[in-house]
């Protein structure tokens, strides 16, 4: 499948008054402010732009894994953990025995 081409996609429905009568979304929005003439049905994206998917590069994500993914694995793997204490490792106050 050919990957979408979204800055095409947004000039295409943007600028033709039948794409934006046909696809424009006229429902209910949460935080951001409602405006028919630039925001598209979920029918009309596929209709315009496709079906393909979009693939961040390999650089951008070993970049997130190394920077994200391997720091927090190694905070979490140096934690306290008491051996054979599962649960008073979980628990974060301790009640006496």
């Amino acid at each position: 499948m050919p990957t979408p081409n979204f800055t095409q996609c947004a000039i295409d429905f943007l600028t033709n008054k039948t794409n934006i009568d046909l696809y424009a979304y006229h429902g209910p929005v949460r935080g951001i402010t409602a405006n028919s003439s630039t925001q598209i049905t979920y029918h009309g994206c596929l209709a315009l732009c496709g079906a393909g998917s979009a693939y961040y590069n390999w650089y951008a994500v070993s970049n997130t894994i190394l920077t994200w993914v391997l720091p927090v694995l190694g905070i979490i793997l140096q934690a306290p953990f008491e051996p054979h204490a599962v649960w008073s490792t979980v628990r974060i106050t301790r009640t006496p025995p």
